[in-house]
């Protein structure tokens, strides 16, 4: 028969076991859902830096068209000399433009991408970390049973579980009476 101390151990040590492996599994879990977090907000980034891309370009080649409209408007010849200069250097600042708005766009997207990478590497030592923790747990709560005496009575073969003898501090050996 087991002793209430032995059963009671034994239930703590199970309890804070699954307890430990259920919090690991649950940061895990919450890890991995932040990392998928960090990807979507990643891909968003992109999707809204191109956009603003596009919609940089698509000002400039607007800003360009009525450039040309009052050169043309003021009879200056739109093929050469300043005018078409005018119009070169705003094209290409233009594109410069465009250009640090998909390096931005780019670096911000990286970032969310490493953050969902270390994001995913923490998940994955948390569950593990949860498993280690409970078994550290239940190999840390077996040997205090083993060690708290409770357990000598059904393992040793000459215990008081089957001898009936008690060994008191003083050393001295009794029998208690059994109805």
């Amino acid at each position: 028969m087991c002793s209430p101390t032995l059963a009671v151990m034994a239930a703590s040590t199970l309890f804070a076991a699954k307890n430990q492996r259920d919090q690991g599994r649950f940061q895990r879990d919450t890890g991995k859902y932040n990392a998928r977090v960090a990807e979507n907000q990643a891909e968003e980034e992109r999707a809204a830096g191109t956009e603003a891309e596009i919609a940089h370009r698509n000002r400039v080649n607007q800003f360009v068209s009525k450039q040309r409209a009052q050169l043309a408007a003021n009879n200056v010849d739109l093929t050469s000399g300043s005018a078409f200069q005018l119009q070169e250097d705003t094209l290409l600042q233009g594109e410069a433009d465009a250009l640090r708005i998909r390096s931005n766009t780019d670096s911000r997207a990286s970032a969310l991408q490493t953050q969902s990478a270390l994001l995913t590497q923490q998940a994955d030592f948390a569950g593990v970390a949860g498993n280690n923790n409970a078994t550290a747990t239940i190999l840390g709560g077996t040997a205090n049973i083993l060690d708290s005496g409770v357990a000598d009575k059904w393992l040793k073969p000459n215990s008081a579980a089957k001898t009936g003898a008690i060994t008191h501090s003083s050393g001295a050996v009794s029998y208690p009476l059994v109805d």
